[in-house]
Protein backbone atom coordinates (compact mmCIF):
# COMPACT_ATOMS: atom_id res chain seq x y z
CA UNK A 1 0.00 0.00 0.00
CA UNK A 2 1.41 3.51 -1.11
CA UNK A 3 0.19 5.93 1.71
CA UNK A 4 0.88 9.92 0.80
CA UNK A 5 0.90 12.77 3.23
CA UNK A 6 0.51 16.58 2.53
CA UNK A 7 2.24 19.05 4.60
CA UNK A 8 2.36 22.85 5.07
CA UNK A 9 5.83 24.48 5.76
CA UNK A 10 5.06 26.18 8.81
CA UNK A 11 6.37 29.50 9.69
CA UNK A 12 10.00 28.79 9.61
CA UNK A 13 9.95 32.89 10.48
CA UNK A 14 9.04 31.87 14.35
CA UNK A 15 12.77 29.92 14.55
CA UNK A 16 14.72 32.63 12.58
CA UNK A 17 12.79 35.49 14.03
CA UNK A 18 15.52 38.43 13.21
CA UNK A 19 15.92 41.49 12.31
CA UNK A 20 16.51 43.65 9.02
CA UNK A 21 14.79 46.79 7.98
CA UNK A 22 10.99 45.74 6.57
CA UNK A 23 -1.63 43.77 -3.89
CA UNK A 24 1.43 45.24 -5.82
CA UNK A 25 0.26 48.81 -4.97
CA UNK A 26 0.82 52.46 -7.73
CA UNK A 27 3.69 53.11 -5.87
CA UNK A 28 5.98 49.69 -6.68
CA UNK A 29 6.81 51.18 -9.80
CA UNK A 30 10.12 52.61 -9.20
CA UNK A 31 10.32 50.20 -6.54
CA UNK A 32 10.28 47.01 -8.81
CA UNK A 33 7.59 44.34 -9.47
CA UNK A 34 6.36 41.86 -6.07
CA UNK A 35 3.85 39.84 -5.78
CA UNK A 36 0.34 40.59 -4.96
CA UNK A 37 -1.68 40.38 -1.57
CA UNK A 38 -4.32 38.06 -1.17
CA UNK A 39 -7.56 38.37 0.45
CA UNK A 40 -7.30 35.62 2.72
CA UNK A 41 -4.77 33.56 4.00
CA UNK A 42 -3.10 31.08 1.41
CA UNK A 43 -2.39 28.40 4.48
CA UNK A 44 -3.87 29.69 7.17
CA UNK A 45 -2.15 26.48 9.36
CA UNK A 46 1.53 28.79 8.83
CA UNK A 47 -0.25 32.54 9.13
CA UNK A 48 1.65 33.88 12.39
CA UNK A 49 1.52 37.27 13.97
CA UNK A 50 3.55 39.64 12.62
CA UNK A 51 4.62 40.78 16.34
CA UNK A 52 6.63 37.27 16.71
CA UNK A 53 8.50 37.80 13.51
CA UNK A 54 9.65 41.43 13.59
CA UNK A 55 11.34 43.84 15.43
CA UNK A 56 10.50 47.00 14.07
CA UNK A 57 13.30 49.15 12.57
CA UNK A 58 16.45 47.72 14.02
CA UNK A 59 18.29 45.14 14.12
CA UNK A 60 17.82 41.86 16.28
CA UNK A 61 15.61 39.65 17.67
CA UNK A 62 11.44 39.87 17.59
CA UNK A 63 10.30 42.49 19.63
CA UNK A 64 7.94 44.93 20.80
CA UNK A 65 10.27 47.67 21.73
CA UNK A 66 10.16 50.65 20.27
CA UNK A 67 13.38 51.21 17.61
CA UNK A 68 15.34 54.23 17.31
CA UNK A 69 14.80 54.41 13.49
CA UNK A 70 10.97 53.97 13.82
CA UNK A 71 9.69 57.08 13.01
CA UNK A 72 11.56 59.92 11.22
CA UNK A 73 11.09 63.36 11.19
CA UNK A 74 11.30 66.05 8.42
CA UNK A 75 10.79 69.83 8.61
CA UNK A 76 9.52 71.88 6.23
CA UNK A 77 10.57 75.04 8.15
CA UNK A 78 11.81 76.51 11.28
CA UNK A 79 7.91 75.71 12.61
CA UNK A 80 6.48 72.90 10.63
CA UNK A 81 7.60 69.35 10.61
CA UNK A 82 6.41 65.88 9.67
CA UNK A 83 7.05 62.65 11.42
CA UNK A 84 6.46 59.54 9.82
CA UNK A 85 5.92 56.21 11.26
CA UNK A 86 7.66 53.38 9.19
CA UNK A 87 7.61 50.65 11.81
CA UNK A 88 4.50 48.67 10.15
CA UNK A 89 6.49 48.85 6.99
CA UNK A 90 10.14 47.51 8.61
CA UNK A 91 7.36 44.83 10.44
CA UNK A 92 6.55 43.60 7.17
CA UNK A 93 9.75 43.66 5.72
CA UNK A 94 10.94 41.38 8.54
CA UNK A 95 8.24 38.83 8.36
CA UNK A 96 9.43 38.97 4.27
CA UNK A 97 12.52 38.01 5.11
CA UNK A 98 11.72 35.18 7.30
CA UNK A 99 9.72 33.69 5.11
CA UNK A 100 6.30 34.06 6.95
CA UNK A 101 2.87 34.28 6.17
CA UNK A 102 1.27 37.50 7.73
CA UNK A 103 -1.61 39.73 7.74
CA UNK A 104 -0.67 42.73 6.27
CA UNK A 105 -1.94 45.53 8.36
CA UNK A 106 -0.24 48.13 5.82
CA UNK A 107 -1.46 47.46 2.59
CA UNK A 108 -4.82 45.10 3.74
CA UNK A 109 -5.41 41.60 3.41
CA UNK A 110 -2.43 38.64 3.78
CA UNK A 111 1.33 38.26 2.36
CA UNK A 112 2.51 35.19 2.28
CA UNK A 113 6.81 35.50 1.76
CA UNK A 114 7.48 31.80 1.83
CA UNK A 115 8.42 31.77 -1.89
CA UNK A 116 9.42 35.62 -2.25
CA UNK A 117 12.94 36.55 -3.06
CA UNK A 118 15.09 38.93 -1.25
CA UNK A 119 14.62 41.61 -3.67
CA UNK A 120 10.58 41.14 -4.48
CA UNK A 121 10.71 41.55 0.05
CA UNK A 122 12.68 44.74 -0.71
CA UNK A 123 10.71 46.01 -3.82
CA UNK A 124 7.50 45.99 -1.25
CA UNK A 125 9.69 48.00 1.40
CA UNK A 126 10.34 50.20 -0.54
CA UNK A 127 7.13 50.55 -2.19
CA UNK A 128 5.74 50.53 1.35
CA UNK A 129 8.35 53.29 2.56
CA UNK A 130 7.33 55.69 -0.38
CA UNK A 131 3.26 54.88 0.18
CA UNK A 132 3.82 56.32 3.63
CA UNK A 133 5.90 59.67 2.77
CA UNK A 134 2.69 60.40 0.58
CA UNK A 135 0.54 59.25 3.28
CA UNK A 136 1.84 61.76 6.13
CA UNK A 137 3.43 64.93 4.11
CA UNK A 138 0.84 66.61 2.11
CA UNK A 139 2.09 67.83 -1.60
CA UNK A 140 2.39 71.35 -0.51
CA UNK A 141 5.09 70.05 2.35
CA UNK A 142 7.72 70.16 -1.06
CA UNK A 143 11.20 70.51 1.37
CA UNK A 144 9.43 67.45 3.33
CA UNK A 145 8.14 65.32 1.17
CA UNK A 146 11.61 65.45 -0.89
CA UNK A 147 13.04 64.75 2.72
CA UNK A 148 10.94 61.76 3.42
CA UNK A 149 11.71 59.96 -0.86
CA UNK A 150 15.23 61.17 -0.48
CA UNK A 151 17.72 60.77 1.87
CA UNK A 152 16.51 62.77 5.16
CA UNK A 153 17.87 65.83 6.73
CA UNK A 154 20.97 66.75 8.37
CA UNK A 155 21.44 67.29 11.94
CA UNK A 156 20.93 71.22 12.54
CA UNK A 157 18.38 71.59 9.58
CA UNK A 158 17.12 75.16 9.64
CA UNK A 159 19.29 75.91 13.18
CA UNK A 160 17.78 73.22 14.96
CA UNK A 161 18.69 70.90 17.20
CA UNK A 162 17.58 67.74 16.54
CA UNK A 163 18.97 63.85 15.50
CA UNK A 164 18.86 64.29 11.72
CA UNK A 165 16.60 61.59 9.94
CA UNK A 166 16.87 58.87 7.43
CA UNK A 167 14.46 59.09 3.86
CA UNK A 168 13.35 56.29 1.65
CA UNK A 169 16.84 56.45 -0.39
CA UNK A 170 19.14 55.63 2.85
CA UNK A 171 16.75 52.77 3.55
CA UNK A 172 17.12 51.19 -0.18
CA UNK A 173 20.87 51.75 0.39
CA UNK A 174 20.86 49.73 3.41
CA UNK A 175 18.62 46.85 2.55
CA UNK A 176 21.36 46.54 -0.79
CA UNK A 177 24.38 46.71 1.40
CA UNK A 178 23.32 44.53 4.47
CA UNK A 179 20.42 42.67 3.39
CA UNK A 180 21.77 39.82 1.99
CA UNK A 181 22.72 38.95 5.45
CA UNK A 182 19.78 38.83 6.87
CA UNK A 183 17.63 37.51 4.15
CA UNK A 184 17.13 33.55 5.19
CA UNK A 185 17.05 31.02 2.45
CA UNK A 186 14.23 28.80 2.39
CA UNK A 187 14.36 25.73 3.57
CA UNK A 188 14.00 22.81 0.83
CA UNK A 189 13.93 19.84 2.31
CA UNK A 190 12.78 17.39 -1.18
CA UNK A 191 14.70 13.84 -0.23
CA UNK A 192 14.80 10.47 1.25
CA UNK A 193 14.17 9.98 5.02
CA UNK A 194 14.84 6.46 6.95
CA UNK A 195 14.04 6.13 10.54
CA UNK A 196 17.53 5.12 11.96
CA UNK A 197 15.71 3.33 14.70
CA UNK A 198 13.80 1.51 12.68
CA UNK A 199 16.25 0.43 9.80
CA UNK A 200 13.34 -2.09 8.29
CA UNK A 201 10.53 0.60 8.23
CA UNK A 202 10.45 1.96 4.57
CA UNK A 203 11.74 5.44 3.59
CA UNK A 204 9.95 8.46 3.47
CA UNK A 205 10.32 10.34 -0.18
CA UNK A 206 9.98 13.94 0.60
CA UNK A 207 8.25 15.93 -2.46
CA UNK A 208 8.75 19.75 -2.03
CA UNK A 209 6.40 22.07 -4.30
CA UNK A 210 7.21 25.82 -2.72
CA UNK A 211 5.69 25.28 0.76
CA UNK A 212 3.85 22.39 0.18
CA UNK A 213 5.55 18.94 0.94
CA UNK A 214 4.00 16.06 0.21
CA UNK A 215 5.35 12.60 2.18
CA UNK A 216 4.74 9.05 0.15
CA UNK A 217 6.04 5.62 1.18
CA UNK A 218 5.05 1.74 0.88
CA UNK A 219 3.77 0.32 3.48
CA UNK A 220 1.24 0.78 6.31
CA UNK A 221 0.01 3.76 7.71
CA UNK A 222 2.35 4.83 9.82
CA UNK A 223 4.92 2.66 8.12
CA UNK A 224 7.27 2.30 11.27
CA UNK A 225 7.31 5.59 11.66
CA UNK A 226 5.36 6.07 14.76
CA UNK A 227 2.78 8.90 13.45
Amino acid sequence: MKVTKRFIIGAVAAALAGGGLAATSPFAGAAGPYPPNTSTPQYPSALVNIAEVSNGCGPGPATRAAQFNDTQTYWENELTSYTVDFRPVCELHDAGYTGAEVQDTFDGGYVNYFTWTQEQVDNKFIADATKQCYAKIPAAAKVALAACLGRGQGYHIFGGIGVGSKGVQNFQTIVDDFGSTAYSVRPKIADKYFNKENEEAPGWNFIQHGQVILANWTGEEAAGHGG
